[in-house]
């Protein structure tokens, strides 16, 4: 009894890592065949939805846009399925979840942090592509086209965080 427990809890734990080495093998696969490879370096306006509470630091935002529409040279292109990119906008102005925004600025591919002599590089490209972010643009124009376009819970769930945050600093 006590070793058909131990094999059940080790077959569970293998079967857990197959299926994390299947998962991160698709998001590398669909990395190599991306859908904006041929915006990058250029500039272009997305149109699309904030699709994470943004991250408001001391001199900047940065917020996640599933984009829907690109246009570049007046070419508009529809997107069959939204494309997120990483966005590092002005404070100004204030944007929050659920936003549909346009976006004008330079496409990029994330860039790895490299350190010094001894220290172990980190793959910042990896780690936003386990959330299915693959590019960035730095501060575009941004422009503010509608509110409340997003997830209805997840709207109510980031005010409610907003709510005790205010709490928590008075």
């Amino acid at each position: 009894s006590r070793h058909r427990r131990h094999r059940f809890f080790v077959s569970l734990v293998l079967f857990a890592a197959a299926v994390g080495v299947i998962r991160i093998s698709a998001v590398s696969r669909f990395t190599d065949t991306h859908t904006l490879d041929p915006f990058v370096g250029y500039r272009a306006e997305l149109r699309g939805i904030i699709v994470t509470d943004p991250d408001v630091r001391e001199e900047y935002t940065n917020i996640v846009v599933a984009v829907h529409d690109i246009s570049r040279e007046t070419t508009p292109f529809s997107l069959e399925t939204p494309v997120r990119i990483l966005v590092r906008t002005p404070l100004y102005p204030i944007l929050r979840y659920g936003d549909e925004v346009t976006l004008a600025g330079k496409i990029t591919l994330p860039k790895n942090v490299s350190r010094g002599e001894g220290e172990r590089a980190f793959n910042y490209r990896a780690f936003l592509a386990k959330d299915g972010i693959f590019y960035q643009m730095f501060f575009p124009s941004v422009e503010i086209r509608a509110h409340d376009r997003g997830n209805f819970i997840y709207a109510k769930l980031f005010a409610f965080k907003e709510l005790l945050s205010q709490a928590i600093v008075r």
